[in-house]
């Protein structure tokens, strides 16, 4: 990566952040994406695809949406407030679907 920092000749403060991003990113995904973003395909190819959808969207408006304006700009978090709205958002998604796999509900669905 400091190789590929070169080339872009970022200000130190750019090159912190981007660290940061990095590293929470490359931390993260592998903690909260699966459950956030596997299960849905999982619920969709059992027949179940109308909760993905809506939880997919409820989750980016509520969520990624409201939490990255608020951290940016009412927290003063900036650029960092946006990728941790986005990282909330994948827990929020993932908790929603882990419950619903859990539950089983979208067993009850028939493929066509």
């Amino acid at each position: 990566m400091p190789l590929l920092m070169k080339i872009y000749d970022l200000s130190d403060q750019a090159t912190h952040y981007v660290w940061i991003i990095v590293l929470a990113h490359g931390i993260l995904v592998s903690i909260f994406w699966n459950s956030g973003y596997v299960l849905p395909v999982v619920f969709r190819s059992a027949g179940d695809a109308n909760f993905p959808m809506v939880i997919g969207i409820a989750s980016m408006l509520l969520v990624r949406v409201v939490c990255a304006y608020l951290l940016s700009i009412n927290f003063g978090m900036g650029m960092l407030g946006t990728w941790v709205a986005m990282f909330l958002d994948w827990f929020v998604k993932g908790i929603i679907y882990e419950i619903r796999y859990r539950k089983g509900t979208w067993k009850n669905y028939k493929l066509v």
